[in-house]
């Protein structure tokens, strides 16, 4: 109060915050004024505004010590000259927020100088924290005794990184610490492995039981009363190796186990069973120094073996299927193979007996053993080809499994295969052709001659099973042609006599010599066809002219004229007493050219009239292009009146030939004319004829091309 103009006050008015509890804390101080005349003036007191202070701050609890193992700290009775020690576990119990300060912790006195420590520290451990390592309290066991002590942490609180307010002491915290040493010395169990190692299974079979090996093991300590006892308990294993899980306790000093606990390997797998079985031990002061069981270090027994897998047989191919023909020497190579797995731990194969069953047969023989992942082809599989027919059986072959070169053990057997063999085996078919030469003998040219057919006979014995004989024609020549063929085939004993035609071209006249094969194969469904000797067909034939009976005109008086079975010998007019002795010479002949039937003739000259004709003679076997000539014909016109004198010779004519065809022709009329005139009075007759000769010239001139004219 009364404070003067210009005057200060920095003490009498005070805030604070409440520290009560840990946390962020703000709030405000409310101030009341007023101006005071007293002393100075009457105006008494007047009011002021009112002024308001905000006030904050944060509160920090401090650090909370707790030790977690007080009890573990009572070590009982131990030896002289163990080492015993036990980690202290320190927490920060205070709350994990925000507003607590860090812990450190650290060794202060012992009551003791038998409690030992290592002289770390704990410093800066977090609000809700633990440290159960850095500070270890333990126990000098040089001499006997008792101790019960006690070991002082001391303790504070840091608020480095939190409340900034530096450290502050805590309560320091007695660790009880008791213990019994004792003066007696008792030893500890020492276990000795007495096997010489490694214990050598050596070689077995996937399977085979092993017997196994006992393992001794000798408490080795002076019996003096002042040894512990031995416990041993079968642990781990490695490698391929067996323990039978045994055990045996409180084993005395100086004793020996030689049953309870043995080794083996395991032999469900192949492969090198080299490893140890682990052996756990113990002290055990039962009995003699009290102090319990005390952990020793395990050891191994060193293990070695080895487990080989049998070879594995396989055959193939399986089945064998055989086709053959009646005869034929047809053989599968037969793989045997050893399948086990190549990794130097499977024996090799032998194959001990081969044999076989029904058709079947086998030669060939496996030398020597098979070693895994390998094979032998000398084995061959055959069926019996004597006869025809379904042919079944089997190869038998035995198997042995063989240590030579691996395990080293003796073979056994090992098995069997049995590898089914069938087969069709076939009678190849015979082809029966009788007909070497097929002869169409002599016909005429465009003549439709008629195919000859092939008789083709598949003349095989019908037996179980039979190839069909098929055929086809190849390279005809000539004018020859050769069509179709055996179609599906002949079966045993079958004749065909009308598939397999030879015809012939008849266009040009000739005598043809040609050849055709028929290519003939035995089939079934099974084989490739078996290919048979050609037959090679000679082929021939003649083709013939008609032949062909004609007139020629030689020599001498006339004209001739006509063809087929009319010729006219036309002497012309003659003019009357001339006295004229008129002749003509003629030939017959067989008008044709290359080959031809023969022409045999006869005349008729009963009709000659006033002609003379001679030398027309029967004749026979005239060539194609031969003649006979001088055939005359004569006329002596003395004596004759006008008028139209005509005469006939009837030409009897035949064609033939060798193959017994003989064909006359019609009869040819050879005509001989002549006209006897009087020059002094025209005939009434002539002047018509001329008259009409004209017509016929004047219309022949108006009809021919201009070109022609």
């Amino acid at each position: 109060t009364g404070l003067g103009a210009g005057a200060t006050n920095s003490s009498s008015l005070v805030v604070g915050i409440d520290t009560a509890i840990a946390g962020a804390r703000t709030g405000t101080a409310s101030i009341g004024m007023v101006s005071d005349g007293d002393g100075i003036n009457s105006l008494g007191q007047t009011a002021l505004s009112g002024q308001t202070v905000t006030v904050s701050g944060n509160v920090y609890r401090l650090a909370e010590a707790h030790i977690d193992n007080p009890v573990d700290f009572a070590f009982g009775n131990v030896h002289v000259g163990d080492t015993v020690n036990q980690a202290v576990s320190i927490s920060n119990i205070a709350t994990a927020d925000a507003f607590s300060e860090s812990l450190n912790a650290s060794f202060g006195a012992a009551n003791d100088a038998r409690i030992t420590n290592n002289g770390l520290s704990i410093s800066q451990l977090a609000a809700g924290n633990t440290d159960n390592s850095t500070m270890v309290v333990g126990l000098n066991t040089s001499a006997a005794g008792t101790v019960n002590g006690t070991q002082t942490i001391n303790f504070a609180s840091d608020g480095t990184g939190s409340s900034g307010l530096g450290i502050t002491a805590l309560a320091n915290q007695d660790l009880a610490v008791s213990a019994t040493i004792n003066g007696n010395v008792f030893r500890l169990a020492n276990p000795v492995i007495n096997n010489n190692q490694p214990i050598a299974f050596g070689n077995f079979r996937e399977g085979d039981a092993v017997t196994a090996q006992a393992i001794s093991i000798s408490n080795d300590v002076p019996d003096d009363n002042f040894s512990e006892k031995l416990n041993a308990q079968a642990a781990g294993n490695t490698g391929g190796v067996l323990n039978n899980g045994g055990s045996f306790n409180l084993l005395g000093p100086g004793a020996t186990d030689s049953s309870s606990i043995t080794v083996s390997i395991d032999t469900s797998t192949a492969g090198n069973k080299a490893g140890n079985a682990t052996i756990d031990f113990q002290s055990d002061g039962t009995g003699s120094s009290g102090l319990g069981i005390t952990p020793l270090t395990s050891q191994d027994v060193a293990v070695t073996g080895q487990v080989f897998r049998l070879a594995e047989a396989s055959v193939s191919p399986d089945p064998v299927i055989l086709n053959a023909r009646v005869g034929d020497t047809v053989q599968q190579s037969l793989t045997v193979a050893n399948i086990a797995v190549a990794d130097g731990f499977s024996e090799q194969l032998g194959v001990v007996s081969t044999g076989t069953t029904g058709d079947a047969q086998l030669s060939g023989a496996v030398v020597g053993l098979i070693a895994a992942q390998s094979s032998d082809n000398n084995l061959l599989a055959s069926l019996d080809t004597s006869t025809s027919g379904v042919k079944s059986g089997s190869v038998e072959i035995g198997f042995t499994s063989d240590g030579t070169g691996t395990s080293g053990l003796s073979a056994i057997a090992n098995g069997s295969a049995s590898v089914a063999v069938s087969g069709n085996i076939w009678d190849a078919a015979v082809a029966d052709i009788q007909q070497t030469t097929i002869d169409f003998g002599i016909v005429h040219v465009g003549d439709s001659v008629p195919e000859q057919a092939l008789s083709v006979t598949n003349s095989a014995t019908v037996s179980a099973l039979n190839d069909v004989l098929t055929g086809s024609f190849s390279g005809t020549t000539g004018p020859f042609t050769a069509s179709g063929d055996l179609g599906a085939g002949l079966a045993a004993g079958q004749t065909d006599n009308s598939s397999m035609k030879v015809g012939m071209d008849t266009a040009n006249a000739g005598f043809y010599n040609g050849s055709t094969s028929v290519d003939l194969a035995s089939h079934n469904n099974d084989l490739s066809d078996l290919n048979l000797t050609s037959m090679d067909i000679s082929l021939t034939g003649q083709v013939n002219n008609y032949a062909n009976p004609d007139f020629n005109f030689v020599t001498g008086n006339g004209l001739l004229s006509g063809s087929g079975d009319a010729f006219l010998l036309d002497f012309g007019t003659i003019l009357l007493g001339s006295n004229t002795l008129l002749n003509s010479s003629l030939s017959v002949g067989n008008d044709v050219t290359g080959l031809a039937d023969l022409l045999d003739g006869t005349f008729d000259i009963g009709a000659a009239g006033i002609f003379s004709v001679s030398n027309f003679n029967a004749f026979m076997d005239l060539d194609a292009g031969s003649y006979i000539d001088n055939l005359l014909v004569d006329l002596d016109t003395s004596g004759l009146n006008t008028g139209l004198f005509q005469g006939s010779i009837i030409f009897n004519a035949a064609g033939h030939n060798a193959s017994g065809y003989y064909n006359t022709f019609d009869p040819i009329t050879l005509t001989m004319r002549a006209r006897i005139v009087d020059t002094s009075v025209p005939e009434p007759g002539s002047i018509v004829l001329l008259l009409l000769g004209l017509f016929v010239l004047w219309q022949m001139a108006i009809r021919t091309p201009r070109t022609a004219n």
